[in-house]
């Protein structure tokens, strides 16, 4: 790896996770503006479409999390539905409630996991536009 600032090969890295730093380079003031301009940068991240903001993504997650929980409440009335139905009268419930309890449940369920994935996908994005950079340099 190589220093950031004097670009001399290193083996330890001295600065932070974002910015590698050899031992000469850590404490001089070039060293420190590297250090803060790539933490100030790294509240985006760099999509299929141009950069997104963190927060964006966030809130984005957030959303598809929260439409998730309602799929599965409305899911979950439809099976106390079937249930009230089959308890007052053993032959006249409607096994279409039941089909719809389990469908709209299984859905807000799936909705509610994509919720947690949409950050990874995002970032996975990102690493793998890094390595193919990465490769570029080692050919």
């Amino acid at each position: 790896m190589k220093c950031d600032v004097c670009k001399s090969n290193i083996s330890v890295n001295y600065g932070d996770a974002y910015t590698f730093l050899c031992k000469k380079c850590v404490d001089t003031e070039e060293g420190h503006d590297k250090s803060k301009k790539d933490r100030k940068n790294d509240n985006r991240i760099e999509g299929e479409h141009g950069e997104y903001k963190k927060g964006m993504i966030v809130n984005i997650s957030q959303a598809v999390k929260a439409v998730g929980i309602i799929s599965t409440i409305v899911g979950i009335l439809f099976f106390y539905w079937f249930i009230r139905q089959y308890l007052v009268s053993y032959w006249e419930f409607n096994i279409l409630n039941l089909l719809i309890g389990i469908a709209t449940t299984t859905i807000g369920v799936v909705v509610y996991a994509f919720g947690y994935i949409i950050p990874y996908i995002i970032s996975i994005d990102k690493n793998l536009k890094e390595l193919k950079d990465d490769l570029k340099v080692f050919k």
